[in-house]
């Protein structure tokens, strides 16, 4: 007896309003996966996947930080968030790169610009989509990848308010050299980090005071945050 199990993968509509060459990354992504990529002009969503019944069952706006931090001018992505919310039973937006790691690395860094920042993202939970702040485009690619294949059967999870923001203090901390989820979870627990300004108030010496976190992590933390002017500034402690 031959037992054949076939993985039910919704068809992909890629709005053409997109990127060109991230529509082209995308599909050269996904088609080793055996996904079917079209590209349509959607009326909502930067890419929505259909089951082979023509029902839209998940949709996903896409953006980068910056795009994300420049749409709240004229309120799209408040509007966008919420149509994704009412017209597709599963529904995310997905951030290439952290929303306060552009902010801290930008010129015009301060702590107005950073409440501004957590006031965009808090609404978009409000509205009801899921915002998933990814480490570049290849680990959005990688967590659009895995929602869709959950799409059919109906298992991806919608995030809460506090789930999400947890979430992604904790993936942004991760993307630090030596800091993997226990370390995070130290930080976020001992330091009791709840927002965007939590996180970039920190000091090289308040790191230092997490159980697991040494000189060498307190560095690397700081590097994710501040980059090239933290590097400097390490060079000059030499």
């Amino acid at each position: 007896m031959i037992l054949m199990t076939t993985l039910q993968l919704p068809i992909i509509h890629g709005d053409d309003r997109e990127h060109p060459q991230r529509l082209i990354d995308l599909e050269n992504h996904l088609k080793p996966s055996g996904f079917k990529i079209k590209t349509n002009h959607n009326l909502m969503g930067d890419y929505v996947g259909y089951t082979a019944d023509d029902e839209a069952i998940i949709a996903i706006e896409y953006k980068t930080a910056e795009d994300l931090l420049s749409s709240r001018i004229d309120k799209r992505v408040f509007n966008q968030s919420r149509d994704l919310a009412e017209n597709f039973p599963q529904h995310f937006v997905i951030i290439e790169g952290y929303i306060w790691q552009h902010i801290a690395r930008s010129p015009y860094c301060d702590e107005n610009e950073l409440k501004r920042a957590e006031g965009v993202m808090q609404s978009i939970n409000i509205m009801g989509s899921t915002v998933v702040e990814c480490m570049n485009q290849t680990h959005a690619f990688q967590r659009m990848e895995g929602y869709f294949k959950k799409a059919v059967d109906g298992k991806n999870r919608q995030l809460t308010k506090i789930d999400k923001r947890y979430d992604s203090l904790m993936a942004f901390l991760q993307c630090a050299r030596g800091v993997e989820y226990v370390r995070s979870n130290n930080l976020v627990d001992q330091l009791n980090l709840k927002c965007l300004t939590d996180l970039i108030s920190l000091t090289h010496e308040d790191l230092t005071t997490v159980d697991m976190i040494g000189e060498k992590t307190a560095d690397n933390i700081m590097l994710l945050i501040y980059g090239e002017d933290w590097r400097t500034q390490l060079k000059n402690k030499r």
